[in-house]
């Protein structure tokens, strides 16, 4: 199953590297929970359609907004995300080109839950 996940995630960022939020959406329970890091203004976002209206405004604040997967690995119902986060602040225009990981978890072949590790 581990394998499965692992090219879950994949998808999951080979969507957010064409824009297409919707199709990273899918992958993922109704009632999925996004927690982003701790510094973060916003708190956990439950549910798909949340997480649809955050991942937008992400997009509007943002100028070239990229998030790519640098490396994949995974652990029994787990994935950890290695990725490069690069963008410009749309209304200051400061660049930014950071590294983080992200832990995918899934319960049943099903995404749950992510969370983000500056």
């Amino acid at each position: 199953m581990s394998e499965e996940n692992v090219e879950t995630v994949r998808r999951i960022y080979d969507a957010f590297a064409e824009g297409d939020f919707a199709r990273a959406l899918e992958e993922g329970e109704p009632d999925f929970e996004w927690i982003p890091p701790e510094q973060d203004i916003q708190g956990p976002v439950q549910g798909k359609e949340s997480l649809r209206r955050f991942l937008e405004d992400q997009n509007e604040a943002f100028e070239d907004f990229r998030v790519e997967a640098e490396e994949l690995k995974e652990h029994r119902d787990q994935v950890l995300a290695l990725i490069r986060v690069r963008g410009r602040g749309r209304a200051s225009g400061v660049e930014f080109d950071i590294r983080a990981a992200t832990l995918w978890t899934f319960r049943g072949g099903r995404l749950i839950r992510g969370q983000v590790f500056p």
